[in-house]
């Protein structure tokens, strides 16, 4: 299954299409076990869904990695560099206040305002049909309770995923969407 989602890479966004979005920290330190970084995450992408830049089908965000399956709605095929920009000024100041000593390891001569947290490129891997998108979105969800992880025994109990919105209907982050909205455009691809 994951080869067939990763399979074909493709680093340009384009409006009205759906990706499954990886990107993880640049050294692999654990830095959204803090929980004001993984609400740095939660509220850059609610801005962005609000703007409507983006719709986000689901989401995780494990201790040094982030996935998300979201669909582009903007023009701008530079979405997710906006997304990993902004996100970086803000972990950075936090950073700066709770832990200045893991600072250094991210600061950069250039970059993005002199600092990079993210891995240089993401893994990006457009779902071109309804089962690819449900493939993807059941990974992501699993992930938190894989042995490597083992964070939870069940998906709905991680409170920094979509899963739990996909089992009560309840969206308490305020930006998620329900990918069978997207079915529709879907219909002929399948």
């Amino acid at each position: 299954m994951l080869k067939a989602i990763f399979g074909d890479q493709n680093p340009h966004l384009q409006p009205g299409k759906v990706y499954l979005w990886t990107n993880s920290i640049r050294d692999g330190r654990a830095i959204f076990l803090n929980s004001l970084n993984r609400e740095i995450i939660v509220k850059t992408l609610r801005k962005f869904v609000w703007q409507a830049e983006i719709n986000v089908y689901a989401f995780v965000i494990m201790p040094n990695h982030v996935h998300l399956v979201w669909e582009v709605m903007a023009e701008d095929d530079n979405i997710s560099e906006s997304f990993r920009r902004e996100t970086t000024s803000q972990i950075i100041e936090n950073l700066k206040v709770c832990f200045p000593e893991s600072v250094k390891s991210y600061h950069l001569k250039r970059g993005i305002n002199n600092y990079n947290i993210w891995r240089k490129r993401p893994k990006l891997a457009e779902l071109n049909s309804n089962q690819q998108i449900k493939e993807a979105i059941s990974y992501i969800h699993e992930n938190p309770v894989f042995d490597r992880w083992g964070i939870v025994k069940s998906i709905a109990a991680f409170k920094w995923s979509s899963a739990k919105f996909y089992e009560s209907g309840n969206d308490t982050f305020g930006f998620l969407s329900h990918y069978q909205g997207y079915e529709e455009k879907l219909r002929g691809m399948v």
